[in-house]
């Protein structure tokens, strides 16, 4: 018997025996939030397993399976549930969404991940340091709050963070090279850092909300988020 896959998404749960889209329009709706794409991916049965796909053209997914394994998916890629159970993540808008997968029997496909042609291959991306994962949020919080306010400097998150602008200044080329290496851009500017790491919800502002960033006895690392 072909094995069948549950969505679940706050209070909503859907069993799928072929495909479900997700987001503003999509078979599982997510409403509230006029910066999400009508549809932003799509979970679908294929001949060798379960896949899913970022349809959004400007939102990158985020897929983490059983084993803690992050694969990020920009537009028109795919990837394959390989593991029973997992979590599928992006952000619009700056607001983190979340939904749980399940399939009711362990996936036996390959892992693998198809992209549109003449895309660059994604890998997964290895886990950020606390101080990574602490400079990011304060480069991100612009974003992340909504402000209209550009986002800070260098020396500003140094200031922030009570280190030196070396210290920030080797900690995100480090960062910018783990994502080029994973192969989620081909170049890595900071603007472009921010962007994937919270359209893939690596950072998200519960990270924000953790670090408080304003309190004048100093941060609180956001890394245990």
């Amino acid at each position: 018997m072909p094995s069948n896959l549950t969505l679940t998404h706050a209070d909503q749960t859907l069993d799928v025996a072929e495909r479900c889209t997700f987001g503003r329009s999509g078979d599982l709706t997510i409403a509230g939030n006029p910066f999400m794409h009508r549809v932003v991916g799509a979970v679908e049965r294929r001949t060798d397993g379960w896949f899913l796909t970022c349809e959004g053209s400007a939102t990158n997914i985020s897929l983490v399976d059983a084993r803690g394994r992050r694969v990020n998916l920009p537009p028109g890629s795919s990837a394959v549930l390989d593991t029973a159970t997992g979590t599928i993540r992006w952000q619009s808008g700056g607001e983190p969404y979340e939904i749980a997968y399940e399939i009711d029997e362990e996936p036996t496909a390959v892992s693998g991940v198809q992209l549109p042609a003449g895309e660059m291959t994604v890998g997964f991306v290895p886990q950020l340091t606390g101080r990574e994962i602490d400079f990011s949020v304060t480069l991100a919080r612009h974003v992340l709050s909504g402000s209209s306010l550009p986002p800070p400097t260098y020396v500003e998150v140094a200031n922030i963070w009570f280190v030196s602008k070396k210290t920030v200044d080797n900690t995100l080329q480090n960062l910018k090279k783990k994502l080029v290496d994973a192969g989620m851009r081909p170049t890595a500017s900071t603007a472009e850092m921010v962007s994937i790491l919270v359209d893939t919800g690596y950072i998200t502002y519960a990270h924000l909300e953790a670090a408080d960033l304003d309190n004048p006895n100093g941060p609180t690392s956001a890394a245990g988020i």
